[in-house]
C-alpha cells in the first residue's frame, strides 16, 4: 500500500491508542479513593474476598483479621489432615493404566 494509505492507517491506530488511554485515564481517577484502599488492604491482608472488596469500594471498613490461634485450619478450629502417599507406589502412569486419549 502506499504512503498516504499508511498515515491514515498510522493516524487511525493512534486515535484509538489515544482514545483508550483517556478512557483509562479517567477510569481510574474517578476511581482512585477505592483503588487505593483496595491497594493498602491488599498489602495488610495479601487476599480479600469479594465481600471484602465490596466493602471497600463502598468506602466502608473492613472488619478485624481473624487470626487462627494454631495458623492452620479453619474458623471452626479443624485442621486439615495432610495425606501422605503410599510407600509401595511409584508416580506416573504404568502399564496399561494409561489415560485414553482425548
Amino acid at each position: 500500500f502506499s504512503d498516504d494509505t499508511a498515515k491514515q492507517i498510522d493516524s487511525e491506530v493512534r486515535g484509538f491508542v489515544d482514545a483508550g488511554y483517556q478512557a483509562a485515564h479517567k477510569l481510574l481517577e474517578e476511581n482512585d479513593g477505592p483503588m487505593h484502599r483496595i491497594a493498602k488492604a491488599l498489602l495488610d491482608r495479601e487476599t480479600l474476598d469479594a465481600s471484602e472488596l465490596k466493602l471497600l469500594i463502598d468506602g466502608q471498613d473492613l472488619p478485624p483479621i481473624k487470626v487462627h490461634a494454631s495458623g492452620d485450619g479453619d474458623d471452626s478450629g479443624h485442621i486439615p489432615q495432610v495425606l501422605k502417599p503410599e510407600g509401595n507406589r511409584t508416580p506416573g502412569f504404568t502399564g496399561t493404566n494409561a489415560p485414553s486419549p482425548a
